[in-house]
């Protein structure tokens, strides 16, 4: 499907990350393929959101560094346009230290 009707769209490929992470949690290679298209998804389209979800399959890939940066990315872009969003990715870079 990512292949012939996905392609490279950024926020088609983010809803398909957020798909496979609700539907496969914990499956290993799913975040592995997860992770490819969120950092796809993350560098075409570069929104906040994107890079946030980055993050989120960084984390349950058991790799809190690479979420961090992942996170502090969606903190830089979003600068000072949204403060909820902001909060929001606070908490998660506060979750990475539990």
């Amino acid at each position: 499907m990512q292949k012939s009707e996905i392609k490279n769209n950024a926020a088609q490929l983010h809803d398909l990350v957020i798909t496979m992470m609700r539907s496969f949690p914990e499956d290993e290679k799913v975040l592995e393929q997860a992770e490819k298209w969120a950092k796809m998804a993350a560098e075409n389209g570069g929104l906040p959101e994107y890079y946030l979800t980055l993050a989120e399959v960084y984390k349950r890939q058991d790799n809190p560094e690479k979420a961090r940066v992942a996170a502090l990315k969606a903190r830089e872009i979003v600068g000072e346009k949204d403060n909820n969003f902001k909060m929001k990715v606070d908490f998660f870079i506060e979750s990475l230290q539990g």
